[in-house]
């Protein structure tokens, strides 16, 4: 699993018929759950990964992808922490500086808030890699969750 990330990445802005889409679920020994499915998305989760899947029927294409690390489903017991590489040489231990350090770029946009009223808010710090915006969320200085969002800069 030492190239998951890449071959996640590489599913952004392509279709579910796409032989990468097949490949992931042979890499990672795993079918994925549909979880949802509605008008506009089909959601595909792999909760022995911490992999999840956007795939968006307007684009049609996967425009979010999804890395569980210390999030809450993680915690409860849900899904299993994301074991697979990250970009650019970031481990799980390392914070804000490193990330930026090792992402060689200065984030696009940084945020701090909370999902929902009462929870402790979370640091996201996202940069642009081509045609994805990749997103690293902290609570409590704890990398969380990493994000994936295709978003060719025509759409900016």
């Amino acid at each position: 699993m030492n190239n998951l990330y890449e071959l996640v990445y590489d599913l952004m802005g392509k279709d579910e018929s796409n032989k990468q889409f097949q490949l992931l679920s042979s890499i990672v020994e795993e079918t994925p759950n549909i979880y949802l499915d509605h008008k506009h998305s089909r959601e595909y989760f792999y909760s022995k990964s911490g992999i999840a899947l956007s795939f968006m029927k307007a684009m049609n294409c996967f425009a979010f992808a999804f890395f569980h690390i210390a999030t809450n489903m993680v915690k409860s017991g849900n899904v299993t922490m994301y074991r697979g590489n990250l970009p650019n040489e970031i481990t799980v231990t390392d914070g804000p500086v490193e990330i930026e350090e090792k992402m060689s770029q200065k984030p696009i946009s940084s945020e701090l808030g909370a999902a929902h009223p009462g929870d402790k808010p979370t640091l996201w710090i996202k940069y642009r890699s081509g045609e994805v915006i990749v997103g690293f969320a902290f609570t409590d200085s704890v990398l969380e969750l990493v994000s994936l969002t295709y978003k060719p800069e025509r759409m900016d």
